[in-house]
């Protein structure tokens, strides 16, 4: 038996999560009976079915976390450059900071982003 990982973990839950969505929303479509259980049943089956051959890109769950953390390090160091340093600098000389900070911030984005964009071309075009 082959233990997954986290990730793979989490999206067979969303798949599972979507399948049911998917079944409960065709048993609201074709209306509810007697044999309501067995809708379910035949709904879910086809919504796995139909998803199974869904998997989603590697590599994302680093670089999300890297975007989130170079995210709120950059909104930090514009906080702390404005309250504890920016005394001793006239504006313009303070913007040019600011921007630099936001340019790092940028171009830590591009540089992960990129390379998973270039990895992750291929699976794009199978939707």
């Amino acid at each position: 038996m082959r233990v997954l990982g986290v990730r793979s973990r989490w999206r067979v839950e969303c798949f599972k999560m979507a399948a049911v969505t998917l079944a409960l929303h065709t048993i609201r479509r074709e209306g509810a009976g007697n044999d309501l259980s067995s809708r379910f049943m035949r709904a879910a089956a086809v919504a796995e079915a139909e998803m199974g051959h869904m998997t989603g890109p590697e590599g994302m769950g680093w670089r999300v976390g890297v975007s989130i953390f170079s995210f709120f390090a950059a909104i930090i160091a514009v906080i702390v450059w404005l309250f504890f340093y920016a005394g001793s600098y006239n504006a313009y000389q303070n913007l040019a900071i600011v921007v630099v900070i936001f340019l790092s911030f940028i171009a830590v984005m591009g540089a992960i982003w990129a390379s998973w964009g270039l990895k992750q071309r291929n699976w794009w075009r199978g939707w």
